[in-house]
């Protein structure tokens, strides 16, 4: 009877100078030199009447083939070759193998790329003109939405209330060079000019009553602006006009899109201090 024996043993250290290598290249060489006279003395008469020492040359050639009995040599698949290697070599290996595949396909690119290309989005030019507030009836809902968030919101007094609600407001956007809008808000109180940087940076400007904010503005995916501006200030309550700390400054956040009928929809929204949300939306035609 003819057996092959083939030792694998530390064959796929990932050293193959350390000292465990070495003994093990030393050994395979040995077993392979004995490996003739050991099929012989197998193979022998004198070896089949004594079982026992058969027992024990199988056992002493498994030592060495880590109990492999091949016809054949076959390669190690990948998940033996991680067989091979201790727990923190194994561990190492996986990392860098996850980190590569993650670097093939754009789909597992970092968040923080993923959130820059979505901001280059080119600036729809719907928005860019002149437009005229279409003022909302006395007694309804909007003009109750409208003068709710102007007392809850901003701590515009009841008189002053009264008049916007039945004043006319005109608004003028134009698009820069630079890639900024150029606001222009016409009332009875003159002329208010504005800049907005969609490019999600924090920049110094005004907003109600010229009062400093801090303001990021972006454009959504949808072709949509999007503003937020913070206030230095409480606006509204028992603390209106006293200087505020962090996060209890009023943030107000601003979407402008233009609607299926070629109206620009200007929707605003705070959270109070309680947890209220309190909402308004204005349409504008053009003009």
């Amino acid at each position: 009877m003819w057996i092959r024996l083939e030792s694998t043993a530390f064959s796929h250290s990932p050293n193959p100078k350390s000292p465990t290598c070495v003994i093990s290249h030393l050994y395979r060489w040995v077993l392979a030199a004995a490996m003739p006279a050991l099929r012989a003395f197998l193979s022998s008469r004198a070896t089949r009447a004594r079982g026992h020492w058969v027992f024990v040359s199988i056992i002493f050639a498994l030592l060495g083939s880590n109990g492999r009995l091949l016809s054949t040599p076959a390669a190690l698949d990948a998940s033996e070759r991680l067989h091979h290697f201790g727990p923190g070599e194994r561990g190492g290996l996986m990392s860098r193998l996850v980190w590569w595949r993650r670097r093939r396909g754009p789909e597992d690119w970092p968040r923080m790329w993923q959130a820059q290309q979505q901001q280059q989005v080119i600036a729809p030019t719907a928005l860019e003109g002149a437009w005229r507030w279409i003022r909302p009836p006395a007694d309804s809902e909007k003009s109750r939405a409208f003068d709710r968030f102007l007392d809850r919101a901003v701590g515009v007094g009841y008189l002053k209330r009264s008049l916007a609600i039945r004043a006319s407001q005109d608004q003028e956007l134009t698009f820069e060079e630079d890639k900024s809008l150029t606001l222009k808000v016409i009332d009875r109180r003159g002329t208010n000019t504005y800049t907005i940087r969609p490019d999600y940076r924090v920049h110094s400007s005004r907003g109600f009553g010229r009062l400093p904010i801090k303001q990021r503005a972006k454009w959504l995916r949808d072709g949509s602006l999007w503003v937020e501006e913070t206030y230095a200030q409480h606006l509204g309550g028992s603390e209106h006009g006293r200087p505020c700390v962090r996060i209890e400054c009023p943030t107000f956040r601003q979407r402008r899109s233009v609607d299926a009928d070629g109206r620009m929809v200007i929707e605003l929204e705070r959270t109070l201090r309680d947890g209220e949300t309190v909402r308004m939306t204005q349409h504008f035609e053009a003009i």
